[in-house]
């Protein structure tokens, strides 16, 4: 039969849903909405959503760039066909990046004369530049989802550090983070990520406990993964550093707790505590993709812009 649309004219406030009635069944060929962002107070993302009958989203089709305040535009989904993002640039859309680390950007890391990392430039021009003067512990050049990565080995360890900053990144702050673990935890070894120079008073960390959980800790408050998850290949966490507004995101499902308020003023690559706390081992035995620090609690919609930006770029779950 000859192809039928389907139109909802009513206006309502963002988000506007459209539910299959009774037995109604649709093979989707496009869709498309229009979005008035005449009271919009700040840049914003348009996107389109389908989400199965349990409610689970089953895909989010965002353009790359954002829509200034106070504009408006159309959003349109067609079947296997995408935007091509262009080459190494997220969707940003707030413009709040407080530092970007991408591996796979080979013009942003410095090797050294054995051909290991000893440095990688902050992409977000803010100078939070990474480095590691000690020749044995610099992470060596690899891949992660067939793009340019960092290897880490902890029996080096190899890490990248930089800071304090006198530009230190406050509450509420989003960061998310694309690596690999090839070596799962044990007694006494809790490989991390991300993580800080400060053991008594630490920042951020994203982290792996004993029981293979990964947790996301700021201080001495923790969210921690129900499931145990490690070792893996590229997994994408995300996490929301906003008090009792925070969570954390493994390949977008999320955990809601709760996070105190120190801000992050210096960071490891590669190690969660520099130097490491007595009687543990925190090194990554694993690989570092893309890590990604925002200077604002990202809203639903933009946080789903990364996560789709991500997922996309390196293949995670």
């Amino acid at each position: 039969m000859p192809d039928v649309s389907i139109r909802s004219t009513t206006v309502v406030a963002a988000p506007k849903d459209y539910t299959l009635q009774g037995s109604q069944e649709l093979t989707l060929k496009a869709v498309r909405a229009a979005f008035d962002g005449t009271a919009a107070a700040g840049q914003f993302l348009p996107a389109l959503q389908m989400l199965d009958p349990n409610g689970n989203v089953m895909w989010t089709a965002v353009p790359n760039t954002a829509t200034a305040a106070g504009g408006s535009v159309d959003a349109s989904w067609f079947p296997l066909v995408r935007e091509q993002a262009a080459a190494g640039t997220p969707n940003n859309p707030l413009g709040t990046l407080w530092a970007w680390y991408d591996f796979s950007d080979t013009t942003t890391t410095s090797l050294d004369g054995s051909g290991r990392i000893q440095a990688i430039t902050d992409k977000s021009g803010n100078g939070h530049d990474l480095v590691q003067t000690t020749a044995a512990n610099r992470p060596t050049p690899d891949t992660l989802g067939g793009l340019p990565a960092a290897l880490c080995n902890r029996t080096h360890p190899d890490y990248l550090l930089g800071g304090p900053w006198s530009d230190p990144l406050p509450q509420p702050f989003t960061v998310c983070t694309v690596y690999s673990q090839s070596v799962g935890p044990t007694a006494n070894y809790y490989p991390g990520a991300v993580g800080t120079t400060n053991v008594l008073d630490p920042g951020l960390l994203v982290q792996n406990d004993f029981g293979g959980n990964i947790f996301l800790q700021n201080l001495a408050t923790t969210i921690r993964d129900a499931a145990s998850s490690s070792p893996f290949t590229q997994y994408q966490i995300s996490g929301i550093v906003d008090g009792g507004s925070s969570s954390l995101r493994i390949n977008g499902a999320s955990d809601p707790g709760t996070l105190n308020g120190t801000p992050q003023n210096e960071l490891v690559l590669g190690a969660a505590h520099v130097p490491e706390v007595p009687g543990t081992t925190s090194g990554l035995n694993g690989r570092l993709g893309e890590i990604l620090f925002y200077q604002t609690h990202l809203s639903a919609t933009q946080l789903a812009a990364v996560e789709a930006y991500l997922k996309a770029k390196w293949s995670t779950p």
